[in-house]
């Protein structure tokens, strides 16, 4: 009990010092708009939990739902949707008691499905690195509400997603990139 309470006067002398108030581990959500090259648009969310490290050094795991979208060509409509999980290394740069500016490099781990009107048609799993910059501006004790802006740049090889039949490659090194502006809402403990 007493090593306890010396750690939890020895992290509150820290925060103290440095005039910002931070918590070891939190849990939060966002939402936002997805718009691909082709200006496909999307809802996205995101759904995290974190450890910050120190007032300048955080890292993260999520899923990260990147929402779905339709193509129609040539008479048929195909759907996509892109999900998985991301792991972040964050980035913060404390301004002052209220507003923190942070940046995130992420491994995004996903998978892509697609739907050739309204049946399974090919699949992509992939993982690739991902961009964010953002703030957060803290709204009460340990709540924080962030604006995050991320990049999302996917290269991935497309198979038939027919569970009867090997898996056939049907398109190889097929590129997209996303941005997406969320808003989120985390909890530090």
């Amino acid at each position: 009990m007493a090593k306890q309470f010396f750690k939890g006067i020895i992290l509150l002398a820290a925060c103290t010092s440095a005039n910002v108030v931070f918590a070891d581990f939190y849990a939060g959500g966002q939402t936002g708009s997805v718009t691909w090259d082709d200006n496909n648009t999307a809802v996205s969310f995101d759904v995290y939990g974190g450890y910050q490290f120190s007032e300048f050094l955080a890292a993260e795991i999520a899923y990260t739902d990147l929402g779905s979208f339709d193509d129609n060509n040539a008479g048929d409509t195909f759907t996509t949707s892109v999900a998985g999980a991301s792991y972040s290394l964050v980035g913060l740069l404390p301004l002052d008691d209220t507003f923190t500016l942070k940046g995130k490099v992420s491994y995004f781990d996903y998978s892509i499905d697609r739907e050739r009107n309204g049946k399974a048609s090919s699949k992509a799993e992939a993982g690739n690195v991902t961009y964010s910059a953002g703030i957060d501006m803290n709204i009460a004790d340990n709540i924080n509400v962030s604006l995050e802006y991320r990049f999302i740049p996917l290269e991935f090889n497309l198979y038939s997603n027919v569970d009867s039949a090997p898996k056939q490659e049907i398109s190889h090194n097929q590129t997209e990139s996303a941005d997406n502006l969320s808003l989120g809402l985390n909890i530090a403990f």
